[in-house]
């Protein structure tokens, strides 16, 4: 018995030492981990991700999988979350959603997060997080002005710590400057609904299949044309684009069923590409998508332009967020950092046309950032004083907000509008008023057809001359 457990002792400590002599032998001596990513379509550099890999893995010694996974719309992610069906490590959502999320307690505290890691993986010797705070601080202070107080759970809590902006930009008009007129920018977002009646452009619009954008697309073409419901004219263009009350949904489902018969139809992604083919004349865009377009068309030979109109708009933010179901917080954190490197951020926005949080005080003073922009044949001046890229931070333009209890009543008005069902409300209550008159006319003309021929009452003599026929 001695003997046995001295061999066996003698084993484990064999395996013990061998151990780290395996672990050194080849890919195959390492630990797998995998980064599981849910983000939006044409939203990063690809060569990125096989970059963070490799830091990665010269960080921690450990190999990385990617897993890079899509959402069209951030209502089909919310779904996927609220209902439990995403396992994934990161997302990249707008701020409306990123509220939800938070308000759903879905999501870490990053910044508890970054302790926390340090803390568990101090033999990292190479393991920092450095790059968090490169973000433009006008971000940071718009979103805290915002989002500062979110009910997270029992408590409230500040958006600027449950997420890292990533990208931001505005919603405006992405044109056609060959085939839009003078006249057309003058009207602003009523180029949407083709209100100067340009031949050109008429069923060569598209929107957004997106019910936030649409809908404050509308709100602000009510706005700009005196089209608002009474008693909404001095509102904030910040009040506006989040009054989802019963007659500012009801006066937009007009404005939007109107719409359909000046536009071609509704695109989430592929608009960029009709405007570049031009088959599309006019379209609602997000400014990176816009910025990506109005390049590769100049290469084609074909002119395109993008603007907010002059009412104002909306300015959007999306950022890194990790949620509570991650299996892999060190990865998901680590590429939040990565991806905030001044010479990656630039070089993922030279990729996709969007503009990167980072600070641009930063990344014009960076010698890899500048050495990339110019690599990608921009003036280094132009590119950070285009305003189509860089937009200055004012009322005017509004941030969105999670429509709470109402969001089913906008998400139904929109179904509504785009299959062009809607019906006034002045319409419905006279068709209501007629229907009550008629069948008030027709149950009084069935009333008095039944007294027409009720059996009238004998009278007294009449009963004695009817007896008398009967006897006889």
């Amino acid at each position: 018995m001695k003997s046995k457990a001295f061999l066996t002792l003698a084993v484990i400590i064999l395996v013990l030492i061998m151990l780290p002599v395996f672990t050194a032998c080849g890919d195959e001596g390492k630990t797998t981990n995998k980064l599981v990513i849910y983000n939006w379509e044409d939203y990063i550099d690809p060569t990125l991700l096989d970059d963070f890999s490799e830091y990665y893995s010269d960080v921690t010694g450990f190999d990385l999988e990617i897993v890079y996974t899509t959402f069209e719309t951030n209502e089909t992610m919310l779904t996927k979350m609220l209902q439990g069906d995403a396992q994934v490590d990161l997302i990249c959502p707008s701020e409306y959603a990123i509220e939800k999320l938070m308000a759903n307690g879905l999501i870490q505290n990053l910044t508890e997060l970054q302790t926390s890691l340090l803390e568990d993986y101090n033999s990292f010797e190479n393991l920092t997080f450095d790059n968090l705070v490169n973000i433009e601080e006008d971000i940071t202070t718009k979103i805290s002005e915002e989002f500062g107080s979110i009910s997270y759970g029992e408590d409230t809590a500040s958006m600027v710590d449950y997420m890292l902006p990533y990208m931001w930009g505005t919603l405006g008009i992405l044109y056609n400057a060959d085939f839009v007129t003078q006249a057309d920018l003058d009207s602003g977002w009523a180029m949407l609904w083709n209100s100067n009646n340009n031949v050109d452009i008429q069923g060569k619009i598209l929107v957004k299949d997106s019910v936030r954008d649409t809908y404050c697309a509308s709100v602000m073409y009510m706005y700009e044309n005196g089209l608002l419901p009474d008693g909404y004219e001095n509102y904030s263009v910040q009040e506006l684009i989040n009054c989802v009350d019963t007659a500012m949904l009801n006066k937009s489902e007009l404005v939007l069923t109107e719409q359909r018969q000046f536009i071609s139809g509704y695109e989430v992604d592929f608009g960029k590409d009709d405007m570049i083919a031009q088959t599309a004349l006019v379209d609602l865009a997000w400014s990176g998508d816009a910025m990506w377009a109005i390049e590769c068309a100049e290469e084609e030979g074909i002119n395109l332009d993008y603007f907010v109109p002059e009412i104002g708009g909306n300015i959007w933010f999306d950022g890194w967020v990790v949620p509570n179901c991650a299996n892999n917080n060190l990865a998901a954190l680590m590429f939040i950092d990565y991806m905030c490197a001044p010479e990656n951020g630039i070089w993922n926005s030279m990729e996709i046309g969007y503009t990167s949080a980072i600070s641009k005080e930063l990344l014009q003073s960076n010698e890899d950032a500048i050495s990339a922009i110019t690599e990608c044949e921009y003036d280094v001046d132009e590119y950070f004083s285009d305003e189509r890229r860089y937009p200055e931070i004012t009322d005017k333009l509004g941030v969105m907000h999670d429509f709470g209890k109402n969001n089913n009543a906008v998400v139904a008005m929109w179904e509504r509008a785009k299959a062009g069902s809607a019906i006034p409300m002045e319409l419905v209550w006279s068709l209501i008023a007629v229907v009550v008159i008629v069948g008030l006319l027709i149950l009084s003309l069935i009333l008095k057809e039944k007294l027409k021929f009720r059996p009238r009452k004998l009278k007294i003599n009449d009963c004695k001359i009817e007896k008398k026929i009967k006897s006889n």
